[in-house]
């Protein structure tokens, strides 16, 4: 086998080791971005959870601030 042919062969099985680990970056990448989603959503949750108990609190005070007989 000539050196020529060597060089490509192995040129050739190092773009395809090349290719082999960017499709499993692009997977990884794939997965990180559905848990940061899954997160994110839980995160909008959590927030308008917070939001609502807040309005609540803020209601009672009021509530009570009326009873005051102010």
């Amino acid at each position: 086998m000539d050196e020529q042919l060597k060089v490509s062969l192995s040129t050739q099985r190092s773009v395809a080791k090349l290719v082999e680990v960017s499709l499993s970056t692009q997977r990884s990448m794939a997965t990180l971005v559905e848990e940061v989603s899954k997160i994110s959503k839980q995160l909008g949750g959590i927030q308008e959870t917070l939001t609502k108990e807040r309005r609540s609190k803020s209601s009672e005070k009021y509530q009570s601030y009326k009873d005051a007989g102010h």
